[in-house]
């Protein structure tokens, strides 16, 4: 039994859209046969305007825009914090030059990495804007 502030044929749609078997019945414990369902009345199928598609893929690939790299760092900082694993992570410096760093990540925030630097055994604090590529750590590291 099923109590719903929601209409009986409206609690039977949301449940027969959920994928289950609704059998509705009456106070007596009489199944109520269902109401016939008829299908939608469809529109003629009509190929989309090119310039709409054209438009739709434009903006589409301007919501990718270059934070989705930002995103990908951040995820895949994440999930070694989780599995508690060393990066190597390349990190470019003010002066332009490029440094590989051996880290175990400890948090991101703030557009901020936090990690352990396994060789010189001290913490590191990063500005992920700083990080060009993130990939696993040395066995031997």
């Amino acid at each position: 039994m099923l109590t719903s502030a929601a209409s009986p044929d409206a609690v039977e749609r949301a449940l027969a859209a959920a994928r289950l078997a609704p059998v509705r019945e009456d106070a007596a414990g009489h199944r109520i046969a269902p109401a016939p369902r008829t299908a939608p009345a469809s529109a003629p199928a009509a190929d989309p305007e090119p310039d709409a598609a054209d438009a739709l893929v434009a903006r589409v690939r301007e919501a990718d825009g270059p934070d989705d790299g930002a995103a990908w760092t951040t995820r895949q900082l994440e999930a070694a914090i989780r599995a508690k694993a060393a990066l190597r992570v390349r990190v470019r410096m003010p002066d332009g030059r490029e440094v590989d760093h051996v880290l175990e990540p400890s948090s991101v925030a703030g557009g901020r990495l936090r990690a352990r630097d396994r060789v010189a055994d001290v913490e590191r604090t990063l500005p992920l804007s700083s990080v060009v590529e993130i990939s696993p750590a040395p066995a031997s590291a």
